[in-house]
C-alpha cells in the first residue's frame, strides 16, 4: 500500500499547442457549442433541463414531483431512484422541465 501512482491518471503528455488541433473525436461537439451544462444529455429535446431534486419525503412518488413542478412549466420525465432490494425510495429525483425558462422559475 505504499506506492499510490496506481490511483493516478496516466501522464497524457503536454496539451496541444494553441496553433495545433486537437485529435480527431468519435464524437462531433452540439451545434451550439456544448453550452447546456447539466442539461438533458440524454438525446432528448436541447431545450429539456434535468433538475436535481434532493431531501424528498419517502412518501414523495412520481405524481406528486409531476404535480409540484408542472406549475413552472411542462414537466417531460420524471425519475425516482429506489432501493435495489427493498424498492424503498431513496429521498432524491431528477424532474426533467420542456424549457430552461420552466427550471429558472422553479428553482
Amino acid at each position: 500500500m505504499g506506492d499510490r501512482s496506481r490511483s493516478r491518471s496516466p501522464d497524457r503528455g503536454a496539451p496541444p499547442a494553441d496553433d495545433q488541433q486537437p485529435p480527431p473525436s468519435d464524437h462531433a461537439p452540439p451545434a451550439d457549442g456544448g453550452a447546456h451544462g447539466g442539461e438533458g444529455g440524454d438525446g432528448g429535446n436541447p431545450d429539456e433541463v434535468k433538475l436535481y431534486v434532493g431531501n424528498l419525503d419517502y412518501a414523495t412518488d412520481e405524481t406528486r414531483l409531476r404535480q409540484e413542478f408542472s406549475q413552472f412549466g411542462a414537466v417531460t420525465e420524471v425519475f425516482l431512484p429506489v432501493e435495489r432490494g427493498t424498492s424503498r425510495p431513496r429521498g432524491f429525483g431528477f424532474v426533467t422541465l420542456a424549457s430552461r425558462e420552466a427550471a429558472e422559475r422553479a428553482i
